[in-house]
């Protein structure tokens, strides 16, 4: 139990039969929860999960296995979550963005921390870059009465920022929900003169082991940034109703922690950053920042970039002959004794016509063997057709259509 939600992992011998695993499970006393199979088994979770409360789990046995498995008798266990240990966790891990437009609230999960310490931090503009880079610090706690321990994370911020803010709280004439409260927070900072961003620190009064901190940018000015070889376009839009927006100073900043340039952005809410290589020679961007009145944003560019390591990425390679083929069938499925048509054209690296040009077009079966090569010479339209028809007794699975240059660059 996590304070929000129970989990209740159970494993089995072989992988079961999704489509039966709701109607296998029952809890008693009754509360609603969400089952997700696994190679291991299968795992539950309710928000109605009380700790406090021993619950019965029973499976029947027809629950099925993907190997064809079945129970022989039904299985049933008794399940206790005993007394939580004290934790206290933000609600939302990964954003920093709080729109000054909104209500400036944080939420927090706080589980068994009787009084609760809240402090706010304000890191200046220039030493933001640095903070971010270096991350939280780690810790570690012992308890020598149950002979256990346990690690924690921190900002280290005494070279960084000043507090603005400090306040401690009753846990108990908090909200709460299930077996966490929930806390928000708003405070008014005593350093307007001074632009930065904000730690948000939170830790038990008993126990300062029991903690969790996170950065946060209070202004309606979001940022997103793209990235080419040379250029950096910056896009500033309004959080909280989506709309661009135009005349704010966005600020360029080196990964040595210095300011090469000052864009506003245009009509449509960009800020171009052309030519980096000579307008900025040496220098590297690292982030990004943004002013609008007394608000400010920042990006760190390290952390906030979107991996394309699942996507194809890389662009048209272009090939030998320096044109483009494009091929169309006019369908993707077809049976044994059909014809296959497919059509094709042809265009250079400008999109011109490529008239009067000889091609030839190999159709190769799933074992990899040339099926039929046919010969063509391109149209004026710098197109061509071509028809293959296949036998009854053909070799089912995916065929490749390739078109080939007259000299056989693919």
């Amino acid at each position: 139990h996590n304070g929000t939600q129970g989990i209740l992992t159970v494993n089995t011998s072989q992988p079961v039969v999704e489509t039966s695993l709701k109607s296998s499970v029952s809890i008693a006393p009754d509360v609603p929860f969400e089952l997700v199979a696994s190679d291991e088994g299968f795992t539950l979770t309710s928000a109605q999960f009380n700790p406090s409360v021993v619950y019965q789990v029973t499976v029947t046995p027809q629950l099925e296995g993907q190997f064809g498995g079945r129970m022989k008798e039904a299985f049933t266990a008794n399940v206790s979550f005993g007394k939580l240990a004290p934790s206290i966790t933000f609600a939302q891990q990964n954003g920093y963005y709080l729109s000054s437009a909104g209500y400036k609230n944080v939420a927090l999960n706080i589980v068994n921390v009787p009084k609760l310490q809240l402090y706010v931090i304000k890191v200046y503009e220039n030493n933001i870059e640095q903070l971010m880079r270096r991350g939280k610090e780690y810790d570690y706690h012992y308890d020598d009465e149950s002979g256990s321990g346990s690690d924690y994370r921190y900002y280290q911020t005494e070279e960084y920022g000043d507090t603005v803010y400090k306040r401690t709280y009753d846990v108990s004439k908090l909200p709460k929900v299930n077996a966490a409260h929930i806390l928000h927070l708003d405070f008014q900072d005593k350093l307007k003169g001074f632009t930065g961003m904000y730690i948000i620190g939170v830790k038990s009064a008993e126990h300062e082991w029991v903690q969790d901190s996170k950065l946060l940018n209070f202004s309606d000015v979001g940022l997103i940034v793209k990235q080419e070889k040379n250029a950096l376009y910056v896009f500033a839009n309004s959080i909280a109703t989506a709309q661009s927006l135009s005349g704010v100073p966005i600020s360029f900043i080196s990964t040595n922690n210095q300011k090469v340039a000052t864009i506003p952005t245009n009509g449509d809410g960009v800020a171009i950053f052309k030519d980096i290589d000579k307008q900025a020679p040496g220098f590297k961007i690292g982030m990004v920042t943004a002013k609008k009145g007394d608000e400010f944003t920042c990006l760190l560019l390290s952390n906030t970039q979107i991996g394309t390591a699942r996507f194809d990425v890389g662009g048209r390679v272009m090939n030998d002959a320096r044109m483009n083929a494009f091929i169309y069938p006019e369908r993707n499925l077809y049976r044994p004794g059909e014809t296959v048509h497919i059509a094709t054209m042809v265009r250079n690296e400008k999109g011109v016509i490529i008239p009067d040009m000889p091609v030839k077009m190999q159709l190769t079966m799933p074992n990899g063997k040339a099926f039929s090569v046919q010969r063509k010479t391109l149209n004026a339209e710098g197109g061509a057709e071509f028809a293959y028809s296949l036998p009854v007794a053909v070799p089912t699975g995916t065929y490749t259509a390739i078109l080939y240059s007259g000299n056989d660059v693919m």
